[in-house]
């Protein structure tokens, strides 16, 4: 099963959240002052929830659900720095205010009732933005909150108004069950489940940092969209104990930008839906399409961007069931998604192709991808001369961005990176990233390239 997520304006919202995430970590290692801080009480459930209300005067506020051992003096510092700055929080450790005992198997335990309640009450009480920031097994119940909301506010229409914008996730732990040493943790049901926006910074030297290339893949099989950032070098970001150098400077970065980026997340204020679907399925792309338009009332832009082959195989090797399914995913889909996105598009819509500079040269190794991704251009030329000027088809051929896919087709890991940034010599003189993608998306997609189609524009940093 292939995932497509149609997100609104979702590349600069996550641009923004991760700067957001960023600075929230600045003023982490300072001291606090109680008097910054008021103790209210929350009535969730028939259930009278204690926590720390951080005030502040804008438009923003974030619930931050503490999984407790030993992260809150810093987590205080943070609140205590985030509110002078305009954004209000809301910090609980669910555990204690419910006089539960402290420990991962609590949390991994607790529902997502409170949490969801807490996000009703938090912007039935202020009117402001809600974002929820979490760390560690306290993930758990956070995303089973969200979720349990969605369900709640889709009853009464609530996401309409658009005020949950996310979750912001530090190391999460996503498991139902430890198993023994030396056997793989079994990931909890709402890690497949959530497809909400999620900005997840992960500690280089936390143990589950092993871990993170399956979490990634269940919260994407979701439909979530997930931006993510290593730490290297720090184990714990709000554990008191973690005093290394590395820590420290992360604790220092962008003092100067949270104040911009509050107020840049709420003037976003999009809606979102998330539809899995087998894209190489034209009964159920077809499904996709008409989900938009129920969610939205109409389909301005549909982005062909689902595709790739992991397989490394000399073409004299490959084997045709491989080369069949990646024409089929690469290529075909491709047609498919184009020509119902073109039907239920009005005039002035946009389909953008995400095609690849494998499409332009010699490739050995992946010569099947290579040419379902010169099909895609070719492709893209001519439904531009057909459904012009109607609606303007245009693609993008990205350069080297280390995805997972490029990762495992190339047999590169992380510490492969900098060698193959040497020996590539671009002249922007560094790997591309999903950012540099979604720029150029945005681009094609906006007014400003009304008067392009048919083009498939390389970014690549010059290769």
């Amino acid at each position: 099963m292939r995932s497509v997520s149609l997100h609104p304006h979702i590349t600069r919202h996550f641009i923004q959240v991760s700067l957001a995430a960023l600075c929230l970590l600045l003023f982490a290692s300072t001291g606090w002052g109680a008097d910054s801080a008021e103790e209210i009480t929350v009535e969730i459930h028939d259930t009278d929830l204690s926590l720390f209300r951080f005030y502040a005067e804008g438009e923003h506020l974030i619930i931050w659900v503490s999984p407790g051992f030993g992260d809150h003096q810093r987590s205080y510092s943070v609140a205590e720095a985030v509110s002078k700055r305009g954004i209000e929080v809301w910090h609980i450790d669910l555990a204690e205010s419910l006089f539960l005992t402290q420990s991962t198997n609590t949390l991994r335990a607790l529902d997502g009732r409170y949490v969801a309640g807490l996000i009703s009450e938090a912007h039935k009480q202020t009117g402001k933005n809600v974002t929820l920031m979490t760390r560690s097994y306290a993930a758990l119940p956070a995303l089973r909150g969200a979720r349990l909301w969605q369900l709640q506010a889709a009853q009464v229409k609530q996401n309409q108004a658009g005020y949950f914008t996310g979750a912001i996730l530090f190391s999460p732990e996503l498991y139902s069950e430890i198993p023994p040493l030396g056997l793989e943790p079994v990931y909890d049901p709402i890690a497949s489940s959530t497809n909400i926006p999620i900005m997840l910074y992960q500690s280089g030297r936390r143990g589950n940092r092993w871990q993170l290339d399956k979490t990634l893949e269940y919260l994407q099989d979701g439909g979530a969209a997930v931006y993510l950032k290593i730490l290297p070098g720090v184990t714990g970001v709000f554990y008191i104990k973690d005093i290394a150098e590395e820590t420290t400077a992360v604790l220092n970065q962008l003092p100067e930008e949270i104040e911009r980026v509050a107020e840049q997340i709420r003037k976003d204020g999009g809606r979102a839906i998330a539809v899995t679907t087998d894209v190489t399925d034209e009964d159920a792309v077809e499904a996709l399409a008409q989900a938009a338009k129920d969610e939205f009332g109409k389909l301005d832009i549909w982005v062909n961007n689902a595709g790739g082959s992991p397989i490394s195989q000399p073409l004299t090797k490959l084997p045709r069931a491989e080369w069949d399914a990646t024409l089929h995913l690469n290529l075909t889909a491709v047609w498919i998604c184009s020509v119902v996105a073109a039907r239920h598009m009005e005039d002035g819509g946009r389909i953008l192709n995400i095609s690849s500079r494998a499409a332009v040269g010699p490739i050995p190794g992946s010569g099947h991808y290579a040419a379902a991704k010169a099909g895609v251009n070719s492709l893209t030329a001519t439904m531009a001369a057909e459904l012009g000027p109607r609606i303007l088809v245009n693609g993008i051929m990205p350069g080297a961005v280390p995805t997972e896919i490029m990762m495992k087709a190339l047999r590169l890991g992380e510490n492969d990176l900098p060698a193959l940034e040497k020996n590539l010599k671009l002249p922007a003189g560094r790997l591309g990233t999903p950012e540099d993608l979604g720029a150029a998306a945005l681009f094609l997609c906006s007014r400003a390239s009304s008067w392009i189609t048919g083009e498939v524009l390389s970014v690549s940093g010059g290769m």
